[in-house]
């Protein structure tokens, strides 16, 4: 997917495929325009979003669900005690770690 529209056929069969099996909706058009527009990672840039901290102490991962979490929040879906809540998370970069060394 990540190497470019040559792969990108192949690729909305394999997803396709895959939202077949899990019971999933979508076209094939759909996936063709998500894969075309989407950015997409390779292991490095996954390990280096999991795992790299900042000088917060956060991931690029968590930094991202915090700033999802902040925006449901100024929409009144959660409230702070929610954000709370995902800062106690289990995002645990030694998973990874051992996964992708």
């Amino acid at each position: 997917m990540r190497a470019g529209p040559e792969n990108l056929a192949k690729a909305a069969d394999y997803m396709y495929e895959w939202f077949q099996n899990e019971g999933v909706t979508g076209t094939l058009e759909d996936i063709k325009y998500y894969l075309s527009d989407a950015t997409l990672y390779n292991a490095a840039e996954v390990k280096e979003i999991l795992t790299k901290k900042d000088a917060d102490g956060r991931t690029l991962a968590e930094q991202r669900a915090l700033n999802s979490m902040d925006f449901f929040i100024s929409q009144g879906n959660y409230e702070q005690a929610d954000r709370e809540k995902l800062l106690d998370g289990d995002f645990r970069p030694d998973l990874i770690n051992a996964i992708l060394p």
